[in-house]
């Protein structure tokens, strides 16, 4: 479909003032992320346009949610574990709204636009680190999340520990986001979006559902960033022990999707 007949095509094309906070984890409960990257982009949509976001996807299924899933080997594989993951999911794919979204948020990352020399977000392989890395864009699927009072993202998670140099397996809510390839096989993503579409307020029934960053002894040091409605979270998939915060009251929306980079040429030392 052409944009000039696609009905979200003029959908969050006029600009706003975007607000970035980067994420210091240097000054953080977990300094030993200082050399990772997240940031936090305020005021990227407005209120109305999470609402109409939200309910353009939820059209797309004629209102149904499907259960959520989890990844379960290469290739993007999926499987339905209810006893990881209890919550709602609509996947939903359009290039004019990821567009716009990433037309709002650019202008505020020029850090991202290419990676070169950042071992610690593309890896630390030798296939990886001497190839820089060009931003295509956002991948254009869209994975939209409803979370209920109860509902949960846990995952069991190995935890070495060095005095004893046994191995603890529990059952955590925390988890690393992993890099996958695009619809072409040559774009990889590196970075995680998460878009908020509602937060907690005097007028909604929600509580709770932050974006919780980990200690990666096990220990109980975090950092949580909350949710505000038309708030983006960006944060490298490599090496950031993450979770969803409990959602204690009323219920979550937020859109998840990543940052699709392509190689662009090997670097010269």
């Amino acid at each position: 479909m052409s944009d000039q007949n696609n009905p979200t095509s003029k959908f969050l094309s006029a600009p706003r003032e975007v607000i970035k906070t980067p994420v210091d984890f240097g000054t953080t409960a977990i300094p030993e992320y200082s050399s990772l990257y997240a940031c936090i982009l305020d005021n990227v949509l407005s209120a109305s346009e999470c609402l109409t976001l939200l309910n353009l996807a939820k059209a797309s299924t004629d209102g149904e949610w499907a259960h959520a899933m989890i990844n379960s080997g290469p290739g993007g594989s999926q499987q339905l574990d209810t006893e990881s993951r209890a919550c709602g999911r609509i996947i939903w794919e359009d290039e004019s709204i990821v567009r716009g979204i990433w037309a709002r948020c650019r202008g505020s990352v020029p850090e991202l636009m290419e990676l070169r020399h950042r071992p610690e977000i593309t890896g630390k392989g030798w296939l990886k680190r001497d190839w820089g890395y060009r931003l295509k864009g956002l991948d254009k699927k869209m994975r939209f999340l409803r979370y209920f009072d109860g509902e949960y993202f846990r995952r069991m998670l190995i935890h070495h520990c060095s005095e004893s140099q046994k191995i603890l397996l529990t059952a955590s809510p925390a988890h690393f986001d992993a890099t996958h390839t695009g619809s072409q096989d040559e774009e990889a993503s590196f970075i995680t979006m998460h878009l908020y579409l509602n937060e907690p307020d005097e007028d909604s029934m929600l509580e709770g559902g932050a974006t919780r960053f980990h200690a990666m002894d096990g220990s109980k040091r975090n950092l949580d960033v909350e949710p505000k409605t038309g708030r983006v979270l960006l944060f490298q998939h490599e090496g950031l022990l993450h979770s969803g915060a409990n959602v204690t009251r009323g219920v979550k929306y937020s859109m998840r999707t990543d940052l699709m980079y392509v190689e662009c040429d090997r670097i010269q030392e």
